[in-house]
């Protein structure tokens, strides 16, 4: 193969971005943002199986005064990079980059279905 056409089957190539937004396909990254956002709002609406639930924490049982964030995620502290990369660090932090009016959707499927929107379109 020729390097012209090697270069041109780069995934972040032009073409290939703009043929996933046409198409609606998430990019690997955004499969796992989108993948994520669903195991916090499994947690928001309380449905996530008991041991992934043990996993994170709301802020109410951090602390007990009134704020605007009391029944969201809490966001862990983490001594080291490597932690940070983990869905347990991560998951939050992408729940909150998630506009209001997604995170306060009643149900999964329109949840699944405005995330994938809203991911294809930020790209």
């Amino acid at each position: 193969m020729s390097e012209s056409v090697v270069s041109n089957l780069n995934p972040s190539h032009w073409y290939y971005s703009s043929l996933f937004k046409k198409l609606q396909i998430l990019k690997l990254k955004d499969i796992c943002t989108f993948q994520l956002s669903k195991i916090m709002y499994s947690f928001i609406n309380i449905s996530l199986p008991d041991p992934l639930k043990a996993m994170f924490t709301v802020n109410r049982h951090i602390h007990s005064h009134e704020t605007r964030c009391l029944h969201q995620p809490h966001i862990q502290y983490r001594k080291t990079t490597f932690l940070s990369k983990t869905f347990i660090y991560l998951a939050p932090e992408i729940w909150y980059k998630l506009p209001e009016t997604i995170r306060q959707l009643r149900s999964q499927h329109s949840f699944n279905r405005s995330v994938k929107i809203f991911l294809t379109n930020s790209n």
